[in-house]
């Protein structure tokens, strides 16, 4: 019995260093989930007249996205252009959490970024086309960048057209697909709320009106994703489609879907490996655009000052609160309307349109039914 239970153990003993080997011999991502790695996409660029959709402006590129367990670094690059184009960066910062910076360069250059955005929101930044699509197409769902988003609020892309509608005011419409047994990101769409400002009589006020037309909302662009493929488990888009619609205060009567800017792309290549720290890129002293404070002070604001890399306070700072306090009552001074909310202000104003709209029917169903009384009774 004896020599039986040695040999059973031997077997055992064998099987586990044979699965042991086999975990050891396994990649890297199986055992990490998405792990480490850097997507170049490549991209066309072409900027249109609206009304001929005549060509005004077309670039080429490529764009690298570096993807580490904790950081991100987005870098378009333009290697071939018309006009004289920005490429911005787009990075998860250094120096503080749930911090961002984004900081641009012109084509050609080799300078340091020498002026950044700062802010404590990974999507809220209009940074550029290329590093919006880098960070929506290529950075996991499940990222630690996302972990203070909710829904689909990864997906939100700002561009210059969808002033001043903020993350907050776009609907997005997801659709799917099925690759290698899994949904994936087929189609995302965005689109305004059936709303817009208008320049009121008075300086800095502004009317709330509703779209004409039978659509009340404007869509303001559309990313479609036209293939995949199995990197290590990591599941990348292989080409995708981006347009971007004409101004949506150009369509108030009537929906025009007029395309403003387009853009074809493709992976080029995936690799294993991240170096997803910007510091090196940045300069010794940074003219910075701070928009963490916007939270703080209830709209949409920054404050600029100078400092180096990391050199700004942290977010719950005696510093940074002092900083933040004393930008909003200086905006408050200047402007006082900024003291009510867009979304306080819609509440209200719309709430109101309902009640007077609902007072006024119920004046004319009474004065009907008085009509009717006198003439039949």
């Amino acid at each position: 019995m004896s020599k039986l239970a040695t040999g059973f153990r031997l077997v055992f003993a064998a099987l586990g260093l044979a699965f042991l080997a086999l975990f050891m011999m396994a990649p890297a991502a199986a055992a990490t989930g998405p792990g480490t790695y850097t997507v170049t996409f490549n991209y066309t660029y072409r900027y249109l007249n609206p009304e001929t959709e005549e060509v005004r402006n077309q670039s080429r590129g490529r764009c690298s996205v570096a993807i580490d367990h904790e950081k991100v670094l987005i870098q378009p690059s333009s290697t071939e252009a018309q006009l004289d184009v920005v490429n911005v960066t787009w990075a998860t910062s250094p120096f503080h959490p749930d911090e961002w910076i984004v900081g641009g360069e012109s084509l050609g250059s080799n300078y340091m970024i020498q002026r950044i955005c700062l802010d404590d929101h990974p999507t809220r930044q209009a940074s550029d086309i290329f590093a919006n699509l880098g960070r929506v197409l290529y950075v996991p769902a499940d990222h630690p960048i996302y972990r203070r988003l909710r829904g689909n609020d990864r997906l939100f892309m700002d561009c210059i057209n969808a002033v001043p509608y903020g993350i907050k005011d776009v609907s997005l419409q997801v659709g799917e697909m099925n690759f290698d047994g899994q949904k994936v990101l087929a189609e995302v769409t965005a689109f305004t709320p059936s709303y817009y400002k208008a320049a009121g009589k008075k300086h800095g006020s502004y009317e709330i009106k509703k779209f004409g037309g039978p659509d009340p909302t404007r869509k303001l662009w559309v990313v479609a994703i036209l293939g995949y493929t199995n990197w290590q488990g990591v599941l990348l888009p292989t080409k995708f489609s981006y347009t971007e619609y004409n101004s949506w205060n150009l369509r108030t009567e009537a929906e025009n879907l007029a395309p403003l800017n387009i853009v074809e792309g493709e992976l080029e290549s995936v690799a294993p490996g991240a170096d997803a720290d910007i510091t090196p890129r940045l300069a010794a002293s940074l003219a910075v655009s701070d928009y963490r404070v916007a939270d703080q002070c209830g709209f949409d604001t920054c404050v600029g000052y100078t400092c180096g890399p990391g050199e700004w306070p942290e977010v719950g700072s005696e510093k940074y609160k002092a900083l933040a306090s004393e930008h909003k009552s200086q905006m408050l001074a200047e402007c006082p309307w900024l003291a009510q909310p867009l979304d306080v202000f819609l509440r209200w104003h719309l709430g109101a349109w309902q009640i007077g709209g609902a007072v006024l029917m119920s004046l004319a169903l009474l004065t009907g039914a008085c009509f009717l009384f006198k003439r039949f009774f």
